[in-house]
């Protein structure tokens, strides 16, 4: 194999490939530093910020985690797809706002036919590279609508212009010729910490069965983070 280097041609060799090895360890390993540097702040109970904006950090550091070991898993074939898809790394639920649920309860009456009341919502992240394929925060909407059983819908139910708070959004419009007005409620929530925790232990799990763990060992002074065991939710069991 050739490649052009300032306008000449050259052979690469044993010390180029071996470069290029030492700089990808170097780059999984920047990446895993950062996780580690992230997660110690999330932890800290006195760090300043959000719980969700934390939470944001903590995956998006993992998922740059993920992006780095992405060519290693493709390489080790089996062993990398049992890592890299084969292994599921959890769920949670998305709790319907509480003013969704009395909406409901208030008027089931006028419910249009159908409709139930509204429940949790379900997000699983399948694998690791269900990682990659997750931007947050994950947006879920649930939706009410009722029959305008005379008079205005708008003045019987209102606009929920005072629903709108924090957590949470809520629009309404009318369908059916006038006849409905429906209620949309939306939630977005972020990752929990949880299950960028287990994505991490993952990584570093597949790394020391393709035995790369004590090269990057030698490059860093947190040999002891790999454990992990503490994390939040237990160790994790593939």
């Amino acid at each position: 194999m050739s490649a052009r280097q300032n306008g000449h041609d050259r052979e690469f060799g044993p010390e180029d490939r071996e470069y290029s090895e030492q700089r990808r360890l170097e780059s999984i390993h920047d990446a895993r530093e950062d996780v580690i540097r992230v997660r110690n702040a999330v932890a800290d109970p006195t760090a300043g910020g959000a719980p969700n904006d934390r939470a944001t950090l903590l995956f998006q550091a993992v998922k740059s985690y993920v992006m780095e070991l992405e060519p290693l898993f493709k390489q080790a074939e089996d062993v990398g797809d049992e890592y890299f898809t084969g292994t599921t790394l959890g769920s949670f639920k998305i709790a319907p706002p509480d003013a969704a649920v009395t909406k409901y309860e208030e008027n089931v009456r006028a419910v249009a036919p159908g409709a139930g009341s509204p429940s949790a919502q379900t997000v699983e992240i399948g694998s690791l590279r269900g990682v990659l394929n997750t931007d947050p925060p994950l947006a879920r909407t649930w939706t009410i609508t009722l029959r305008d059983r005379g008079g205005s819908a708008e003045h019987k139910f209102g606009p929920d212009s005072d629903e709108s708070a924090e957590g949470y959004d809520v629009t309404t419009s009318r369908v059916a010729d006038g006849a409905l007005m429906k209620f949309t409620y939306k939630r977005e929530v972020e990752i929990p910490p949880q299950i960028s925790n287990r994505a991490y232990r993952l990584c570093n799990e597949f790394l020391a069965e393709v035995g790369l763990d004590v090269e990057l060992a030698e490059l860093t002074d947190t040999e002891a983070e790999l454990d992990y065991s503490d994390i939040e939710g237990g160790e994790f069991k593939r």
